[in-house]
């Protein structure tokens, strides 16, 4: 499974569409397999930025994502496509534990 997290140093960035960078993480059989950082190329837009970046994420193939906050349009987007979305905060580390264990909350 692809998951991506907004990334502010090593914790989640409580803004999603203003995040610079995300982290993707490829996870099979309850292991990490693979971490990639990507730059966020919608978070200096005047507007819109979830929505964008929602679609942007959708193109690299999550399936799931983790985050504080989420606007309403953007969980639209990542809905319709079959995303996963699961609330998180803190340290990444944690977070990527948390969701391989089960522990975090669907929305």
């Amino acid at each position: 499974m692809k998951v991506a997290i907004p990334l502010k140093e090593k914790e989640v960035n409580e803004f999603f569409g203003r995040t610079e960078k995300f982290l993707l993480v490829e996870i099979k059989e309850n292991k990490i397999t693979k971490k990639d950082i990507i730059n966020n190329l919608s978070s200096q837009q005047n507007t819109g930025a979830g929505l964008s970046t929602a679609k942007s994420l959708v193109e690299k193939g999550i399936e799931a994502l983790i985050v504080v906050n989420l606007g309403p349009r953007a969980c639209a987007v990542l809905k319709q496509f079959k995303v996963k979305i699961y609330t998180g905060k803190g340290s990444v580390d944690k977070v990527i534990d948390d969701f391989i264990k089960n522990k975090l909350k669907e929305i």
